[in-house]
């Protein structure tokens, strides 16, 4: 029993690989793996193709798609890509819940002026909300010597963590 089954097994392998074959064959340089067909990254000139084709949709269908790759990016743990989608969907909840997380260890000297717009562009009660937040925002500022908007966050930051602030 347990050979008629594996051997119907391999039949249905082999018929779901004839059938990917069938459109994908393996001339085409496309990989299998555990009978799923492994696409390339897309060229350059695909990926202008989609940018445009996503600048066409409406406004809010192109936030609920940032929103959800900001949201696979951070379950996959690539915090940065997952915050500056958030950035762009306006969803400061999720920025500063992915920088938290981060801790800052993603942000590098490359990453001061998006950093910054981060900072400037976050409306203050949802910092208040962050205070875990707040205080890796303020070491990387510190870090790039950007005192002026530290202070601004430390005075965020103690004003939410006095008693009857945003912070419980």
């Amino acid at each position: 029993l347990l050979g008629l089954f594996a051997a119907a097994l391999d039949r249905h392998e082999a018929m779901q690989r004839t059938r990917l074959e069938r459109f994908f064959p393996p001339a085409s340089g496309l990989r299998y793996q555990n009978g799923c067909c492994i696409l390339p990254a897309p060229s350059p000139v695909v990926r202008q193709l989609l940018r445009r084709k996503f600048a066409l949709l409406p406004q809010s269908a192109q936030t609920d798609a940032c929103r959800r790759l900001g949201s696979w990016y951070e379950r996959t743990g690539e915090y940065l890509t997952a915050a500056e989608f958030f950035r762009q969907a306006g969803d400061w909840d999720g920025l500063l819940r992915t920088a938290a997380a981060d801790c800052g260890k993603s942000i590098g000297g490359e990453h001061r002026q998006m950093l910054l717009f981060w900072c400037r562009g976050c409306p203050e009660d949802a910092l208040r909300r962050h205070p875990d937040a707040v205080c890796v925002l303020m070491r990387k500022l510190f870090s790039f010597r950007e005192i002026p908007e530290l202070m601004r966050l430390r005075a965020i930051l103690l004003d939410a963590l006095q008693p009857g602030g945003a912070f419980p």
